[in-house]
């Protein structure tokens, strides 16, 4: 079954890869949806996939891309849109 969830990531997240990064780890998990950076200087997911895939990719957005420094992760779960592929929002 597939799942949705908000991932809100905080901390040295903008200007270190993290986005693209997201997308490559999102496409080796099939997860779809998109990432952004936020004007507050978070980064904003909505990501979509089975279970133990969006498991595994919320374990990978608290290490984050090699030069991030993720402080904290806000997840909100929510209705599932239907995304086709996982794209990096500008």
């Amino acid at each position: 079954m597939t799942i949705y969830q908000k991932i809100i990531v905080h901390g040295k997240v903008q200007g270190v890869s993290f986005r693209k990064s997201a997308a490559q780890k999102a496409n080796e998990l099939s997860v779809k949806g998109y990432v952004i950076n936020l004007s507050d200087g978070t980064v904003m997911m909505e990501a979509e996939g089975y279970q133990a895939s969006m498991d595994e990719f919320i374990e990978w957005c608290y290490i984050g891309s090699v030069m991030s420094d993720v402080k904290k992760i806000d997840i909100m779960s929510g209705e599932v849109k239907g995304y086709k592929s996982f794209r990096i929002k500008k």
